[in-house]
């Protein structure tokens, strides 16, 4: 090979290795830094930063039991989820888990998290 030919090959390849960017890599480091969460036993991770579908997630949120249980499981997964609406863990609630872990967490990420349970629970005579 010509040495124009090697130095075109070695300029390629320099030129195909700046370009690559390796998310799955970004992705890892940022699962290594998790806000953990124990609960019955196990470990549950939360992302540091706010997920990208958060803040799309929350605009469409009417603040319904459902759409906290569906925040709570995309957030947690779907073993807390479950966890958390088994009839084994009586002194579990939304209020709970929207008060020690959800506010906490959104306050962190910058975002003013109201307790959409306290809001749609009904007062007597109301």
């Amino acid at each position: 090979m010509s040495k124009a030919l090697e130095a075109a090959a070695r300029l390629a390849k320099k030129e195909e290795e700046e370009l690559f960017i390796d998310f799955d890599e970004a992705v890892k480091e940022n699962e290594a830094k998790a806000i953990r969460v124990k609960f019955d036993g196990q470990v549950f991770n939360l992302p540091r930063t706010v997920p990208a579908w958060l803040p799309l997630f929350l605009n469409k949120s009417d603040g319904s039991d459902k759409d906290n249980l569906k925040l709570i499981e995309s957030l947690l997964g779907a073993d807390f989820a479950k966890k958390i609406v088994s009839d084994k863990n009586n002194f579990v609630s939304f209020d709970l888990v929207n008060d020690k872990i959800l506010t906490p967490v959104m306050a962190r990420w910058g975002i003013d998290f109201t307790n959409a349970t306290e809001k749609n629970e009904k007062t007597p005579g109301s």
